[in-house]
């Protein structure tokens, strides 16, 4: 029985060599797994080095290529609203030619927007068609900012939103209100003593604005 016992105790020289080969052999496929990883990952990061490079190299040449456009000096023209009734527009609605003038020479050198007050859709329709047949969008005027409102606030609304360097009013209660939210308000209009057949003399409110320029 003892003999038994020692026998299975005992380990062959061959089995010996055997667990020794294993052992090698899993250590050996450890390493080589180890630097498969660290292979892989350094040409994942050469990779990715060369992918930013190539991506800075671009960005560079597009910024070299715009770089005249993005940096060229632009002047951005003065925004200037104006209300059309009783300066172009009479008490009819109707487009007095001859007032359209100063609005062509403000038009030139600044981003000029026309509002009115009109009761209706068609009564703002019928004013663009009157401005059409006088020719006024040939002339420098711009037919997408005449803009019509039926109320008194929706007009103020209008106006807070184009946010204008100037603004010139016809009614007087109304330009003291909107101090402090436009940086300038030329009333052309104070009581019916200012008025010529109904409408105001435009010529007042442009040396106006040239004094605010020079200013």
């Amino acid at each position: 029985m003892v003999n038994r016992i020692a026998n299975a105790n005992i380990i062959k020289p061959s089995e010996e060599v055997h667990v020794k080969s294993n052992a090698n052999f899993g250590y050996i496929a450890a390493v080589l797994a180890t630097a498969l990883t660290a292979f892989a990952f350094t040409v994942y990061l050469l990779h990715s080095n060369a992918s930013r490079r190539k991506r800075r190299h671009k960005r560079r040449q597009v910024s070299q290529m715009f770089y005249p456009f993005l940096n060229r000096p632009q002047t951005e023209q003065l925004a200037v609203s104006v209300v059309m009734n009783q300066t172009v527009l009479n008490d009819d609605n109707g487009v007095i030619q001859e007032n359209l003038a100063p609005l062509i020479q403000m038009a030139a050198s600044t981003r000029l927007y026309l509002v009115a007050k009109v009761p209706d859709e068609d009564a703002g329709k019928a004013i663009l068609a009157q401005m059409e047949n006088l020719k006024a969008f040939d002339q420098g005027l711009a037919k997408h900012r005449v803009i019509f409102c039926s109320t008194t606030e929706g007009k103020v609304a209008i106006i807070r939103q184009l946010s204008p360097g100037i603004h010139i009013e016809t009614d007087a209660e109304l330009a003291k209100q909107m101090q402090g939210k436009v940086p300038n308000i030329i009333c052309v209009k104070s009581n019916n003593s200012d008025l010529t057949n109904g409408v105001c003399n435009l010529s007042t409110a442009i040396e106006a604005i040239k004094s605010i320029l020079v200013t």
